[in-house]
């Protein structure tokens, strides 16, 4: 391995070579830079901390233990805005826990709902 040796006065002549440079504009451009990723990672964290924090609202539902259509009305008024399609959709998401539960299975989770005929998908607007 190589050494090198510098002398004292050629250490202390580059630093107030670098001292009297000062800041140019890739100095300030990097300064500029870091802050701005500092505030875009605190606004995340932020952002993640409130949504972890909020109480949820809306309303759960054991599909395993539905007894009535009329339970799953709140669960699907947010995709169905119509009260006609939304008792109809209930309906026919009733209908098919029942068959599950006829047959003496349980839904593992929601997304076991997904082979729910077509018929009770959200209309669009004219």
């Amino acid at each position: 391995m190589g050494t090198t040796y510098t002398t004292a006065a050629r250490r202390d002549a580059q630093r107030i070579a670098i001292l009297q440079r000062g800041m140019g504009s890739p100095d300030w451009l990097l300064l500029a830079t870091s802050a701005l990723v500092c505030l875009a990672v605190m606004l995340a964290y932020a952002g993640r901390v409130t949504l972890l924090d909020r109480p949820d609202d809306r309303a759960k539902v054991d599909l395993n233990r539905v007894a009535d259509p009329g339970e799953l009305d709140a669960p699907l008024a947010a995709a169905f805005q119509d009260p006609t399609e939304r008792r109809a959709a209930a309906g026919e998401l009733f209908h098919y826990l029942t068959e599950v539960r006829g047959r003496g299975d349980a839904l593992p989770n929601v997304g076991a709902i997904a082979r729910v005929s077509r018929a009770m998908a959200p209309t669009s607007p004219p």
